[in-house]
């Protein structure tokens, strides 16, 4: 059985070109704008949007089914929960499988 090849690796084996001083310094600060475009807020936008669309999607599921369970009691017909309550159960299981915290499975759930 042969190894496979290393091929290209993601980070550099040598180490940062520029230590954390530099990044953190405040000439560096002065000389890029506030308002600038990087990498690292781009990844915390998208990192805030998926929590936003999970949580959503858990609390409108939960919803769901508190409101088909609300209505058949008040009208007497079993209808409304048949329908919306395994859609929310549904909704909100799969808005748990794929936690972007990884913690599902705390509080209600």
């Amino acid at each position: 059985m042969t190894s496979p090849s290393p091929g290209p690796r993601p980070f550099p084996v040598a180490g940062p070109v520029h230590p954390l001083d530099y990044w953190l310094s405040p000439e560096l600060a002065r000389i890029s704008p506030s308002g600038a475009p990087s990498r690292l807020r781009q990844s915390a936008d998208a990192q805030g949007a998926r929590a936003a669309a999970w949580s959503s999607a858990v609390s409108v599921g939960i919803l769901m089914v508190l409101t088909g369970v609300f209505f058949s009691a008040i009208t007497g017909n079993l209808v409304v929960i048949l329908t919306l309550g395994p859609l929310g159960a549904a909704l909100t299981i799969l808005a748990t499988w794929r936690d972007p915290y990884g913690k599902a499975g705390y509080g209600l759930l």
